[in-house]
């Protein structure tokens, strides 16, 4: 309440006026209102209270005064535009691992999938009219079943459990209108739809399987991203070393051939969905000396 005595003073004197002063000079004198410039860098100081500046009047002058107080008011903008940008880095560590976790998750029912796709597991045990029993496994013993009907429960389970700690989030997204509800219908309903048939479309497990290559690289590079920031913000001198050293341009070449394997690797894993789903490996199966040529 210290800065409350100067206008309690000023207040006690106009009140305590003596009645003998002339009304007409006054009203005729110019109106002078002397301000403080103390109380006035104290009032703009007030205005940032995360900024208070503390004033000493036997110590500070008040220049030193004005400035400080127009640093606090620096320091305060500073801050509130730091907050309003929400660098990504702040992200938390936790979505990193839940991120890696589904990653991994998705990775291990890829492999999965494409064992019970060459085993021919699930067209052979479901209640489908498929005619996929009677003319490739008459022969199949009671554990030879049990083997296969594993294998095609456990991979259903397995989507299952990847739907409880990853779509069920990702819905959120949809909610808010991120994603279209007919693509992610055509992505991953449609494979499904299509086995009621005697024969799955190479083409739409092509595609299924594309959407999955794709979901996992995107979860994989999204928790490292993550967690890469988290590491760089723990000690900033080193992460603007390692930084300076990512853009030499003596790199550029091996992220130029890192990008074009990728793309190759992509490639070849789309093609060999296709020829599985073909069966074109079982034309030629000496390659590259197709037919002993």
């Amino acid at each position: 309440m210290a800065y409350l005595m100067p206008v309690s003073r000023r207040l006690a004197m106009r009140l305590a006026a003596p009645a003998s002063v002339c009304r007409q000079c006054v009203q005729r004198a110019p109106a002078t209102a002397t301000r403080s410039r103390v109380l006035d860098a104290v009032r703009q100081a007030r205005a940032f209270p995360a900024q208070q500046v503390r004033f000493n009047t036997t110590t500070a002058t008040v220049s030193e005064q004005l400035r400080a107080a127009s640093e606090s008011t620096a320091a305060a903008d500073a801050t509130t535009t730091t907050k309003s940008k929400r660098p990504e880095f702040t992200t938390s560590k936790a979505v990193g691992l839940w991120l890696l976790g589904s990653a991994v998750s998705v990775f291990g029912i890829v492999i999965f999938g494409g064992l019970t796709r060459l085993t021919e597991s699930g067209l052979s045990i479901t209640e489908w009219p498929s005619p996929e029993f009677q003319l490739l496994n008459p022969h199949m013993t009671l554990a030879e079943f049990k083997k296969i009907y594993f294998m095609e429960w456990a991979h259903r389970v397995w989507g299952r459990v990847i739907g409880v700690t990853f779509v069920l989030p990702a819905l959120y997204f949809v909610a808010r209108r991120r994603v279209s509800l007919p693509m992610a219908f055509n992505v991953a309903g449609r494979p499904l739809r299509s086995g009621i048939p005697p024969r799955v479309s190479q083409y739409r497990l092509t595609t299924h399987f594309a959407a999955a290559i794709v979901c996992y690289s995107w979860m994989l590079i999204s928790a490292l991203t993550v967690l890469r920031n988290r590491r760089m913000l723990a000690d900033p001198a080193a992460a603007l070393k390692t930084i300076a050293a990512l853009r030499n341009p003596a790199l550029t070449t091996l992220r130029r051939s890192a990008t074009a394997l990728a793309i190759l690797v992509f490639t070849t894993a789309l093609s060999g969905a296709l020829v599985a789903g073909l069966d074109a490996g079982l034309i030629y199966n000496e390659f590259p000396a197709w037919a002993s040529a």
